[in-house]
């Protein structure tokens, strides 16, 4: 497979996390691929499709910075924005819409992906959600 359609790729993934449509994981995430999640657990194929059936966040939107794509590998920087309705990390559902930044590296084989690394802003995640408090301003 080429570039683009590594791009493709990576693309219908990202649908499928704002849609949640469980649908589609087989078709683009090899059966033994893993999200490799910064500071947080491996997640298999079959732990995703539980993790989007439980929609604990929805309305998800995510705006792309940077796509850059050679050989195997596709990378994103992008903005999520979504609204927390069900239980995440044991935070009750706030309703509130949160807003942070990702990066993330896919390795595509054989038109599906193989793995993916993770990095998530969870401080700004977790002070959105009041888990934790906001930033103070820096001392002048």
């Amino acid at each position: 497979m080429g570039i683009e359609e590594n791009k493709e790729v990576v693309f219908k993934f990202i649908e499928a996390l704002e849609t949640h449509d469980v649908s589609i994981i087989d078709e683009i995430m090899s059966s033994n691929g893993v999200i490799h999640s910064m500071g947080l657990r491996d997640t298999d194929r079959e732990q995703l499709k539980a993790m989007l059936s439980a929609a604990t966040f929805s309305d998800a939107k995510h705006v792309f910075e940077d796509v850059i794509a050679e050989g195997d590998r596709v990378s994103l920087r992008f903005t999520v924005s979504e609204k927390h309705t069900g239980k995440y990390n044991n935070i009750e559902p706030t309703g509130k819409s949160v807003t942070f930044a990702r990066f993330s590296i896919y390795r595509i084989q054989d038109g599906k992906i193989a793995e993916c690394w993770t990095l998530l802003d969870s401080l700004a995640l977790f002070q959105q959600l009041g888990a934790l408090p906001p930033a103070e301003e820096p001392v002048s």
